[in-house]
C-alpha cells in the first residue's frame, strides 16, 4: 500500500480508508474537493472576522475621535463596552444550540448573517454610546452563532482525509483574524 491510500489511512484509519477511492489523483485537482474545501476556508474565516473584532475594539480606543464620540469611557464602563460581544453571545448561545440542533448548521450560520447585519448595522450607524453598544450586543449574536455552527459544519461536511486540518485551521482562525 503507497501513495493516497497510505495517507489515507494514516488520517482515518484503516476501515474508512478502505471505503475512500484511491485514484491516485491529488485533490487539489479533482473541482468538487476544490470547492468543498473553499467554502470551508469561507468558514474558517468566520473566526477570523472574530479575532479581528476584538484587534479592531483595541485599535478604536486608541483613536481621538471615538474616545470623543463614546465621551472618552474609563473604569466600569470602558470595559461594560468591550465585554458587551462577548456578553451578547451569552445570552444568544442557547438559542443557537437549539436553532443547529433543529434546523442544521447552516441554518446557523445562516442567522449568524442576519445578527451581523443587524449589530453591524447599528454600530456603523451608531448616534450615541448606547446605539454603539447596543450593536456591540447584537455582534454578539453573530460570535454565538459562527462558533457554535462553523465548527460543526466544518467537521460534517470536511472530506474525511481533511476533517482534522479544517477544524484545526478553524481554531487557529481567530489568532489569524487577531493580527
Amino acid at each position: 500500500m503507497g501513495g493516497v491510500a497510505a495517507t489515507n489511512t494514516k488520517a482515518v484509519g484503516a476501515e474508512l480508508s478502505a471505503v475512500l477511492p484511491d485514484d491516485g489523483i491529488p485533490w487539489y485537482q479533482k473541482g468538487y474537493l476544490v470547492r468543498l474545501n473553499l467554502n470551508i476556508f469561507c468558514l474558517i474565516l468566520l473566526a477570523a472576522a472574530n479575532g479581528y473584532d476584538g484587534s479592531m475594539m483595541n485599535g478604536l480606543q486608541a483613536l481621538e475621535q471615538w474616545q470623543e464620540f463614546m465621551d472618552h469611557p474609563t473604569g466600569a464602563w470602558l470595559g461594560f463596552v468591550n465585554a458587551a460581544q462577548s456578553l451578547g453571545a451569552f445570552f444568544v448561545y442557547p438559542l443557537v444550540a437549539w436553532v443547529c440542533s433543529r434546523f442544521g448548521r447552516k441554518a446557523g450560520v445562516g442567522g449568524g448573517y442576519l445578527w451581523l447585519l443587524l449589530g453591524a448595522g447599528l454600530q456603523t450607524g451608531a448616534r450615541n454610546s448606547t446605539m454603539f453598544v447596543l450593536g456591540r450586543l447584537f455582534l454578539g449574536g453573530v460570535t454565538a452563532h459562527y462558533s457554535i455552527s462553523s465548527p460543526c459544519l466544518i467537521t460534517e461536511i470536511a472530506y474525511p482525509t481533511h476533517r482534522g486540518v479544517a477544524t484545526a485551521l478553524y481554531n487557529t482562525g481567530w489568532y489569524v483574524g487577531k493580527l
